[in-house]
């Protein structure tokens, strides 16, 4: 009879720990498992100290951004550098150059007045009114003013105007774009372009042979983004994506600036977070998840996913790259382009999950894996997609107590018990293979995190720790960490002994340190500190139960464990 494990794996907390796969773990704390072998991450290493505590970070051209408040960034899908950006209960802004601006260009409040310069030829006049727009340095035009009373003008006539709206400060807005009427011979009428004046231009005469008619007025609709305007995410083809309320808003192409009112769409229930992937907009609710799909904001159609899985966290939602995953009451749901399931349901059971407080999630995408920091606590009620947190009980954990060094929890038999703390741990769940598993980290080894940032550029995980400090998860600048892995519980049909142990690791004892510890019926039989050779143990007994735990920093490839050193050779 022999044990083997390779290829090994996280925990699967729903599972009874005999039921296992033989490579399962009941504990997987602070061990990577990338390619099947168990190496332990490195400590998180501090790159970045802001001045004053945040609640949200962002690494900008190698510039850390400090928020105020939980916070959704998006680069523009401008050429020029900007990044934009909106909180929970500020407008949402821009940010260029390293200056911060508001994102809302306001049309100008006053229409022009004007006045007649010549002798009106009554046989051909016309009547004419004027619109002028504000346009920023960076060449963001806003939506036209009131157009002034109506004029009745002829060729070879001069208008002056004047009469332009005192220009807002802090906007970058220096000019001024001057806008006349003509109607068609289809009787339709359009603003066509006059001339782009200075923005403190007091009047400006408009000479109709010198200065001709020209393009129709592009800003007709641009209508700012409403001051409550939340989530804010980008799209192909130059849209941007964000919600108010029930509403689902996005811009126009290329003008983040601009929020047309006739693009919104409207769902059932009050919106959580939105979340981009290809050309499919994720609309996560308090109710029932939404898509939208479509390559223009006027084309997107919007279907609502059959499934009642509200969005509980804001910050728990993660863009796949292929989906978008977020936690929900019951677990984590992924929701792609063909629909949303509970991908968690093999792996937690409702009071597993529970037990996590998952409404207290922030999250980001990290290896293809979901990233999540979490704390101890129970969900008592969910009102209006905020959590009551509610401490766990010491008897809720299999009847141990809980310790107080890692946040997590081991579905095991007569071993060690659930654990618990009231402090942020982080836990991966790697939806990658088959069967998804559940890897968590020691908070004393990489640091208790408040919030997390995966960057895309460098392919880093940043945490945000004490609301103030930046530190690198698994940094290559920093020590390794001390792992534990334990295994499933081998039941044994009748009762059986093993005469010896061997551990393969891809380095040395000169260079790692390791413990295996090996259980007989619940009680430690063996304590070894070598591997790469076969260890002998104790004898004079049988047990049905056995179970073995491996502690240190040393890449271990397999463990095998047999009643004969013999069965120990490598196959």
């Amino acid at each position: 009879m022999k044990i083997r494990i390779a290829d090994f794996k996280g925990e699967i907390p729903r599972r009874s720990a005999r039921l296992l796969p033989e490579n399962v773990a009941t504990i997987s704390s602070n061990a990577r498992l990338d390619d099947g072998n168990v190496i332990a991450f490195r400590e998180s290493f501090g790159v970045h100290e802001f001045a004053a505590p945040a609640q949200g970070f962002y690494l900008h051209n190698g510039v850390w951004l400090a928020f105020s408040q939980p916070v959704d960034v998006a680069p523009g899908p401008v050429a020029q550098d900007r990044l934009y950006y909106s909180q929970e209960t500020d407008p949402p802004r821009m940010i260029v150059g390293g200056v911060d601006y508001p994102l809302a260009l306001n049309a100008p409040a006053a229409a022009p007045t004007l006045a007649l310069v010549g002798t009106l030829s009554a046989e051909i006049a016309q009547t004419i009114v004027y619109a002028y727009t504000f346009v920023t340095q960076f060449d963001e035009e806003s939506a036209p003013s009131p157009v002034s009373a109506a004029l009745l003008w002829s060729a070879g006539c001069t208008v002056t105007v004047s009469g332009f709206s005192a220009v807002p400060a802090g906007r970058g807005i220096d000019r001024i774009r001057l806008y006349r009427s003509q109607t068609s011979g289809l009787g339709v009428t359009d603003l066509y372009f006059v001339a782009e004046i200075p923005a403190a231009t007091a009047s400006y005469s408009h000479d109709d042979a010198a200065n001709p008619l020209q393009e129709v007025l592009p800003s007709a609709d641009f209508d700012p983004p409403p001051a409550t305007m939340q989530g804010l995410v980008s799209m192909p083809n130059g849209m941007m994506a964000a919600f108010n309320g029930k509403e689902v808003l996005f811009s126009e192409p290329f003008r983040p600036h601009a929020w047309p009112e006739k693009y919104r769409l409207i769902v059932d229930f009050d919106i959580v977070a939105l979340a981009s992937f290809g050309t499919t907009l994720a609309i996560l609710t308090k109710g029932t998840p939404y898509i939208a799909q479509g390559t223009a904001p006027e084309s997107m159609a919007m279907q609502r996913m059959e499934a009642s899985l509200p969005c509980i966290s804001r910050q728990g939602v993660v863009d796949l790259g292929y989906a978008v995953a977020y936690p929900s009451n019951d677990g984590l749901v992924v929701l792609t382009a063909s629909g949303a399931q509970l991908a968690s349901r093999s792996l937690f059971s409702r009071d597993d999950w529970r037990a996590l407080s998952p409404a207290s999630f922030f999250a980001a995408n990290y290896d293809g894996r979901y990233a999540f920091a979490y704390r101890s606590g129970d969900i008592d009620t969910v009102d209006g997609g905020e959590a009551v947190l509610d401490p766990v009980p010491a008897d809720t954990f299999n009847g141990g107590t809980p310790d107080s060094l890692i946040v997590g929890f081991v579905n095991y038999e007569g071993g060690t018990p659930f654990t618990s703390a009231a402090i942020n741990s982080i836990g991966f769940i790697d939806l990658t293979g088959e069967q998804p598993h559940f890897m968590r980290t020691d908070p004393g080894a990489v640091g208790s995190p408040d919030n997390l940032f995966f960057d895309p550029v460098s392919g880093n995980l940043f945490l945000l720790i004490d609301n103030q400090q930046v530190a690198q998860f698994d940094s290559r600048r920093a020590p390794a960490t001390s792992y534990t892995w334990r295994s499933k519980t081998f039941f044994m049909v009748s009762p059986a002994s093993f005469a010896g142990i061997l551990i393969e690791a891809n380095t040395t004892e000169a260079q790692s340190v390791l413990k295996t510890r090996v259980y007989a019926d619940g009680r430690l039989v063996r304590e070894i500190d070598r591997f790469n050779r076969p260890e002998r143990l104790p004898g004079g007994f049988r047990s049905k139960v056995w179970e073995i735990e491996i502690e240190g920093n040393a890449e271990v490839t397999s463990i095998s464990m047999g009643e004969s050193l013999d069965e120990l050779a490598v196959p």
